[in-house]
């Protein structure tokens, strides 16, 4: 039998790189990838790529504020709480001058403290963001961390609030003049000629 010789150091380097474990892709994003992987995997709620993906762009661009927002909605999703608010802090500060408003981040600050059972904190920051105008009802009716509080006066008082700022016109006082809704025939109350005829809608 013919063959070569291959050292026993080669031997036991090849027999090492077969047993290098496959990292997940999350550790091996890069930072041209960054970007389109943290919105992909925002967009589809993987929390784990998503929290990795965008700490790299935070550090990359510290003073965007949209990567600190949804820095911190990656990791409340991966209930690192504390680290979430923490972003949120970051996103908040830098926010006014990247068109994100308070509001906005007070209410995923407002959610966060409520997913940690801090009823009160969450409570008063979720009326900070419905003073300021937040108005997603989806999210508040929806958001699986006001289950607990759901029954809570101030918590109803405020989701009538957020659903208020989202659809003002609802409201009762609007209602008043509803009663002149609907066709008309126009007559002068001098003679009681009719002069024409009237539509009224809402």
């Amino acid at each position: 039998m013919t063959g070569r010789v291959i050292p026993g150091c080669l031997i036991l380097a090849l027999a090492g790189l077969s047993a290098i474990p496959a990292y997940p892709l999350a550790a091996q994003i890069s930072p041209s990838s960054a970007e389109p992987e943290a919105n992909d995997a925002y967009n589809k709620h993987d929390w784990t790529l998503a929290e990795k993906a965008y700490s790299l762009l935070t550090k990359q661009e510290p003073g965007n504020a949209r990567f600190w927002y949804r820095l911190g909605v990656s990791e409340r999703g991966m209930k690192n709480y504390p680290a979430a608010l923490e972003s949120f802090t970051e996103a908040r500060t830098l926010g006014a001058g990247q068109g994100l408003p308070a509001f906005i981040v007070d209410y995923e600050v407002a959610a966060t403290d409520a997913a940690m059972g801090h009823a009160t904190e969450a409570l008063t920051v979720l009326k900070r963001s419905a003073d300021g105008g937040f108005s997603s009802t989806t999210r508040i009716e929806g958001d699986p961390e006001w289950d607990a509080l759901r029954k809570e006066p101030r918590f109803i008082a405020l989701a009538k609030q957020v659903s208020h700022n989202a659809r003002p016109c609802e409201d009762s006082e609007f209602s008043q003049l509803d009663f002149w809704i609907g066709d008309w025939d126009v007559a002068s109350t001098s003679d009681g000629i009719e002069r024409g005829t009237s539509h009224v809608s809402r």
